[in-house]
C-alpha cells in the first residue's frame, strides 16, 4: 500500500517533488485510474471568476461542447 509510494523511514535520498508526483500516479494508474492531464486554476471562461471546485475543466462535456 503506502510502502509503493513512500521511500520509507530509512531512506537517506529524500524524493523530488517530480518524484512524489510520478509514484503517486503510478499507485492510482497501477488500480485502473484514469491520469488526465493537469488543468489551470486560472479559469479561460469569463463567466467564472476563478477556480472553485476539481469540474470546471469539465463544464463544455456537462454543456454538450
Amino acid at each position: 500500500a503506502l510502502t509503493e509510494i513512500s521511500p520509507g523511514k530509512d531512506s537517506e535520498n529524500p524524493l523530488s517533488g517530480d518524484q512524489i508526483r510520478q509514484r503517486f500516479l503510478q499507485f492510482y494508474a497501477s488500480r485502473s485510474h484514469a491520469i488526465l492531464p493537469s488543468a489551470s486554476l486560472v479559469p479561460d471562461d469569463p463567466t467564472v471568476l476563478l477556480t472553485i471546485a476539481g469540474m470546471l475543466q469539465f463544464k463544455p462535456i456537462f454543456l454538450g461542447q
